[in-house]
């Protein structure tokens, strides 16, 4: 049996005692050298740890509590690096309870073999119908949620069976996330900076309605959303900031020019309210909402033409949605803005920054 590319890693929180029968065929097909974390595991499961170390050979590194599975992958991930990168190509992230298979970690390792700069997924069969409800609609929410606010097309986003390789191990060590959310955060950080994801068909594997998760439904579905959502929140954020701005200068000025003439002191006010807000509003998008590269030079220019057509399209539409349903104007401008604005959320993300 030839040796394979990658090192197992797997996180474990009391693992059945079945993990040792994994670590044998794991063995067995080739994977020499295997990564288990003791994520805090209670005093009655450390058996399973010791027979690991001592009769497989696996390194076996323990956190004194338990701190989630995204700091168990990264302290392991840490470990490979310092111990194994030299002679191998990648980790092999692995659930210790039996849902992934050793013949789909093989796949993975050879995906690994023929491209080692891509992110590497196991994808399940979400539309068989032993996969729990739970899972089938969480997977599907996810995957929709996630391509409408981040981009991508990924098809399984709950999974932990991935291919990382050398190049991209470093890279993910700086991503946030301490526990189920970290692997959320590492499609995130791929969609956004580039990083290829190629997808392997892997085998659905489900015990017991799959109970034996340490997944906190709750909070780390909060923990995971807001992830997904930061980027929004932030540009909503900073859109309500700059109303707030635009208006609160218009009014200082209207007070300031209180003698001047009514359409003179109404044009400067306004003008001026807008260049300023709008200013802010570029700046605010570019550092904190989308955290661009790109030059000012290169994106400033989109940003305000986005922002003129943003302007002829609202008032365009409102002209023709008023003039088919009779409503009046300002009945119809919050629906026709609220759309543009997550329009234009879209081409800031994907085309200006």
């Amino acid at each position: 049996m030839k040796r394979r590319n990658c090192v197992p890693l797997i996180p474990a929180l009391d693992p059945p005692d079945s993990l040792a029968g994994l670590a044998r065929e794991l063995k067995a097909n080739g994977f020499e050298n295997i990564i288990v974390v003791d994520d805090g595991s209670r005093e009655e499961r450390k058996q399973v740890f010791r027979e690991l170390r001592e009769k497989y050979g696996c390194d076996v590194l323990e956190n004194a509590r338990n701190m989630g599975q995204g700091r168990a992958l990264k302290n392991g991930m840490d470990y490979y690096l310092s111990r194994f990168s030299g002679d191998y190509l990648g980790v092999i992230p692995f659930d210790c309870d039996g849902q992934h298979l050793v013949k789909d970690a093989v796949r993975l390792d050879e995906e690994v073999a023929k491209d080692d700069h891509s992110l590497v997924l196991g994808v399940r069969d979400f539309s068989r119908s032993d996969v729990p409800f739970k899972s089938r609609a969480g997977n599907r929410l996810t995957r929709n949620v996630l391509k409408f606010f981040i981009g991508g097309n990924v098809s399984d986003t709950q999974t932990g069976l991935r291919g990382i390789p050398n190049s991209l191990i470093r890279e993910f060590l700086t991503v946030p996330g301490e526990h189920f959310e970290y692997n959320t955060a590492m499609l995130i950080e791929s969609i956004r900076r580039g990083i290829p994801i190629s997808e392997v068909a892997v085998e659905t594997v489900y015990f017991d309605g799959n109970r034996a998760t340490h997944f906190r439904a709750v909070k780390d579905s909060v923990l995971i959303y807001r992830l997904i959502l930061s980027s929004f929140l932030r540009y909503t954020s900073v859109s309500i900031a700059s109303f707030v701005l635009d208006y609160g200068i218009f009014c200082l000025l209207a007070a300031v020019l209180a003698k001047a003439p009514d359409a003179e002191r109404v044009w400067i006010a306004t003008a001026a309210a807008r260049i300023v807000s709008s200013l802010f509003n570029y700046l605010m998008n570019r550092s904190v909402v989308f955290n661009s590269k790109e030059r000012v030079r290169e994106t400033i220019f989109k940003y305000y033409g986005l922002c003129v057509i943003q302007l002829c399209c609202s008032a365009a539409l409102v002209l023709l949605f008023s003039g088919i349903s009779g409503l009046h104007p300002a009945a119809v401008k919050p629906f026709v803005d609220t759309v543009l604005f997550f329009i234009s959320y879209h081409i800031q993300r994907r085309w200006v920054f």
